[in-house]
């Protein structure tokens, strides 16, 4: 084999191995994360003259929107997933933190524990995720959408149980993560506002 014929085939064999080493290094994809967080109104249940014992149960999430990924409705049974944008953690697990958080500073709760911890004088409160995903099927009405159903139990069954689904759909000014959040962040707040002054009628 001549000299040159050797050289060529070095330089290819380099080449090769160059280019391998560059498919081997391609960039992490660039994953955005995102999470709830919500501020209590200072003077939210002030007139409540009763004070409750209340237990919380990790909320329980359908299971076609139990991921981390965002989830947007594009047609009528169509739905995607975002592989770039997600929750920074489970967001029924963060959604009862945040309403750990809301009812913690509640006047009118004398002590907060989780579910398994709860006594026979404690309400219980309990609910399921329905919906939660970002409504993109008209361009001119986006929206993020979040059903629950919340439980509260009263203390020994002194009554039956309270059961009650909520709805929000806030609009949103575009389709970005951060407006989808934001979006979310509103209606889980207008959520527990809600129940709240439902609450409040059920423990007088």
């Amino acid at each position: 084999m001549r000299k040159t014929d050797r050289l060529s085939i070095f330089l290819a064999v380099l080449v090769f191995a160059n280019a391998g080493c560059v498919s081997l290094k391609q960039p992490a994809p660039n994953i955005h994360t995102y999470a709830f967080d919500l501020s209590r109104p200072v003077s939210a249940g002030e007139a409540a003259g009763k004070k409750i014992d209340l237990s919380i149960e990790r909320l329980s999430i359908a299971a076609q929107f139990d991921s981390l990924l965002f989830v947007y409705r594009v047609g009528d049974y169509e739905y995607k997933r975002d592989y770039y944008y997600r929750f920074l953690a489970k967001p029924q697990v963060m959604m009862t933190q945040e309403a750990q958080s809301w009812f913690v500073q509640a006047p009118y709760v004398e002590s907060l524990s989780a579910a398994h911890s709860k006594s026979s004088s404690d309400y219980r409160f309990k609910g399921n995720i329905q919906e939660l995903y970002g409504d993109f099927r008209d361009n001119n009405q986006l929206k993020a959408v979040l059903t629950m159903q919340f439980v509260l139990i009263p203390p020994e069954q002194a009554r039956e149980a309270f059961v009650k689904v909520y709805t929000q759909s806030i609009a949103m000014k575009d389709k970005s993560a951060t407006e989808l959040m934001a979006a979310y962040n509103t209606a889980l707040f207008e959520i527990l506002k809600e129940f709240e002054g439902d609450l409040l009628g059920e423990i007088q």
